[in-house]
C-alpha cells in the first residue's frame, strides 16, 4: 500500500493537485475498488479500516501522519511515479481523475455512506473493510459508477 500511496502522491502532484493524508486515505480506498472490479484482485494487500473519518489504511496513515493536515511534499521518501506497473497505473489513473472533481469532504462522505464502510464500522469484532466487501459492493454497477457519485 505504501508504494501505491507514493504513486498517488506523485501522480496528483504532476497534475498540480495537493494531497493531504486524509485525502490520500480515501483515494486509496477508491483506487482499490476500481482495481478490484477491473481485475478481481486487490491492488494492495494491506488492510483498510473503517475509521470515523472514513476508510483508512493504517500503515499508510502512520507513514504520513507527520505532515498532519498539511500537503504531503514531494520527496524520494513520499513519492514515486514509477512505483506501479504501467498496466496498474492505467487502471487507477481514471479513478484519480474522477476523484479530482470532488473535494475531500465529499469523497469521505460518499465512502461513509457505502455498505463496506458501514458494515465494517458496525462490526463488534473488527473495523476492517475487506476486499471481498469492496468487490461485492462496487461490482454491482461497476466501480466507475459508484466511486464517487
Amino acid at each position: 500500500a505504501k508504494a501505491v500511496a507514493r504513486y498517488i502522491i506523485a501522480y496528483e502532484h504532476q497534475q498540480n493537485r495537493c494531497v493531504r493524508n486524509l485525502r490520500l486515505q480515501v483515494l486509496l480506498y477508491f483506487v482499490q475498488a476500481k482495481y478490484l472490479v477491473s481485475t478481481g484482485d486487490p491492488l494492495f494487500g494491506t488492510p483498510i479500516e473503517a475509521w470515523i473519518s472514513g476508510p483508512v489504511v493504517p500503515l499508510v496513515y502512520q507513514e504520513f501522519r507527520i505532515f498532519g493536515g498539511a500537503t504531503i511534499p514531494i520527496s524520494e521518501r513520499t513519492s514515486d511515479i514509477h512505483a506501479l506497473r504501467n498496466e496498474d497505473a492505467a487502471i487507477i489513473n481514471p479513478m484519480l481523475e474522477r476523484c479530482a472533481n470532488y473535494p475531500t469532504t465529499y469523497l469521505i462522505g460518499n465512502s461513509r455512506k457505502q455498505k463496506p464502510w458501514r458494515d465494517a464500522r458496525s462490526s463488534w469484532e473488527t473495523n476492517r473493510i475487506t476486499s471481498k466487501a469492496i468487490l461485492e459492493y462496487f461490482a454491482e454497477d461497476n466501480a466507475s459508477v459508484k466511486a464517487p457519485q
